[in-house]
């Protein structure tokens, strides 16, 4: 939930712990085969329910289907709807009963059988369309099987730019011009609630304010021909803003004017009753870009895989802990022997790859809760892994060593092979230096490049993910903003996660939520494709730690197809 407040000229968003970015609605098309006979002298009536449960948590019921009536192979015309949550576990119990007691409880229905799977096996592996056999009460598997089909609700989703100015607004400073700004709002719950609000332009009458692209769901809830209402006020730095004027207008009505540079009147219905008062300015606008992409749901039905590579850092600070600092930072000489030999030793419990026997570290514990995620959208479950920062037995320090050993095919067969080479490796390699983020960076471009190249031949390929697990002290923060600028044209994100008590605040800089990140060059980059959360502020909750770590993905594979032309062909 997002709640806008307009204060002293600045629009102010609290967004609550639960909120969240947009969320696909999908809808489950069911239908069974094989119904064993439950009633001596007709056919089974079945119907199905259907429960959900999100990281093994509480079950909930979410949807039931029609009784079919005397049939061994229904089709149910019932759609049962289901918010789609990619970066959750999120399972789906389907129980099929025969109706006993038309109305009656479950408890007094015959009970047929039930399966269970993960959301993400239905969309990832399954590409949308599901049949599984049903297992009895006793467990035993029969011939009885249902078949799940998901369906996008809501086709298309997609971004609005706008570029606005203003003629002849209403003096509101005694002396001097205005200082115009605008609002656009939405009519949600029985009010108007501001969705937008521009910069301020100052002294004049005349404003043409910046262009700006916002989500079709956030400006209009994804309808384009709902009104909206825009307001332009007087910004007063002393004193609440003083109202111009306002109209409402859909998205659509707009963008029809903006073909013919139709003017808004600015409307003040305080004036209204004046004899000569015919507005309070004209607002035009001269751009209005609508791009309109299919959802993420779409890509995966149509076969794209979503691969994960990982990259873990092994240099040296890792071991260091805060209050090493503060009681060696005088002496240079004992706190080099301590960040090369006593910190750099992964066998000491102060080390953040300290490894306890039948438990796993902060960086085995980011590496199982996303790749659990993860691994049921990539058909192979092959997860390139590497460490960066080490130093190898004959002294090379090596930034993309992989963790089975193997340069020429550096591939773990499953997470649990991930771990597996990250706790050797540590065994076997020696903490080192430094902290560079661009070559493991450059390295998943290269692969995704092929992806890249894939695509543009209208090819359903694959997406990759980078998730880079660190303690923070990055060292090549120019070298690392370049090869994010590079990588935001190819089919790639990268998910940061920060372990241990360091300070992060210059892993802000490479997070594109808030500004885009531009390189040594100048040049921007084409996407947001990193997200970065801290560890230690889930406090051991590890699957809201990979849903907080996964939550843009949808929308940045969204945004990359939207920018290639790249079409689901469903």
């Amino acid at each position: 939930v997002c709640l806008f407040v307009l204060s002293k000229g600045k629009l102010i968003m609290n967004s609550s712990p639960s909120s969240s970015t947009p969320k696909e609605v999908l809808q489950l098309h069911l239908s069974c085969a094989h119904i064993p006979r439950k009633d001596i002298t007709s056919k089974s009536d079945p119907f199905v329910v259907v429960y959900q449960t999100f990281d093994g948590g509480q079950e909930s019921k979410i949807g039931q289907t029609e009784v079919v009536k005397d049939c061994h192979d229904p089709d149910f015309h019932t759609l049962i709807p289901i918010t789609f949550y990619f970066e959750r576990i999120q399972s789906i119990r389907f129980a099929v009963y025969d109706e006993d007691v038309k109305g009656g409880l479950l408890s007094k229905q015959d009970f047929i059988g039930e399966v269970k799977i993960n959301l993400s096996e239905l969309m990832g592996g399954h590409r949308g369309n599901l049949t599984a056999p049903l297992k009895s009460s006793k467990g035993k598997v029969g011939k009885t099987t249902i078949t799940v089909l998901a369906e996008g609700v809501g086709a298309v989703g997609g971004s609005i730019t706008l570029a606005a100015n203003a003629i002849n607004v209403d003096k509101k400073d005694l002396f001097g011009k205005s200082d115009p700004y605008f609002v656009i709002s939405r009519f949600i719950g029985g009010k108007w609630n501001a969705v937008h609000q521009s910069e301020v332009v100052k002294k004049t009458l005349n404003p043409a304010w910046k262009s700006f692209t916002s989500d079709i769901a956030t400006l209009c809830n994804g309808d384009t021909s709902v009104k909206l209402l825009f307001q332009v006020f007087d910004y007063d730095k002393r004193s609440d803003p003083d109202f111009i004027g306002d109209f409402t207008a859909s998205i659509d009505d707009i963008e029809k004017g903006s073909h013919t540079s139709q003017g808004w009147p600015l409307i003040n219905e305080k004036k209204t009753s004046k004899r000569k008062y015919k507005n309070s300015g004209m607002m035009y606008f001269p751009t209005v870009k609508i791009a309109t992409f299919q959802p993420f749901s779409a890509y995966l039905r149509a076969g794209m895989q979503i691969c994960c590579s990982f990259g873990i850092d092994f240099t040296a600070s890792n071991g260091m802990a805060l209050q090493h600092f503060i009681l060696l930072f005088i002496l240079l000489l004992c706190t080099l022997f301590y960040r090369f030999s006593f910190a750099g030793n992964p066998s000491l419990p102060s080390s953040l790859h300290f490894h306890a026997p039948g438990a796993l570290n902060e960086y085995g514990d980011a590496i199982f809760s996303v790749g659990t995620i993860l691994q049921d959208y990539d058909s192979d479950k092959q997860f390139p892994a590497f460490g960066f920062g080490l130093k190898m037995a004959d002294g090379t320090v090596s930034h993309s060593y992989p963790l089975n050993g193997n340069f020429q095919n550096p591939f773990c067969s499953g997470l649990q092979q991930v771990l597996d080479g990250y706790y050797n490796t540590l065994s076997q390699m020696q903490l080192w230096g430094p902290t560079n983020f661009a070559p493991i960076i450059r390295q998943a471009s290269s692969v995704a490049k092929t992806s890249h190249e894939r695509f543009k031949e209208g090819v359903m390929g694959e997406y990759h993910i980078l998730c880079i697990v660190t303690d923070g002290v990055i060292t090549d923060m120019l070298d690392t903003k370049d090869a994010i600028v590079e990588a935001s044209a190819l089919p790639l994100s990268i998910v940061i996660i920060g372990v241990g008590s360091a300070n992060f605040r210059k892993m802000d800089e490479l997070d594109g939520d808030k500004h885009k990140v531009k390189g040594t060059s100048g040049k921007e980059a084409s996407r947001d494709i990193v997200q970065f959360v801290e560890f230690r502020q889930f406090n051991g909750r590890t699957s809201d730690l990979a849903a907080a770590v996964l939550e843009e993905i949808p929308g940045q594979v969204e945004k990359y197809c939207a920018d290639n032309h790249v079409l689901p062909n469903l």
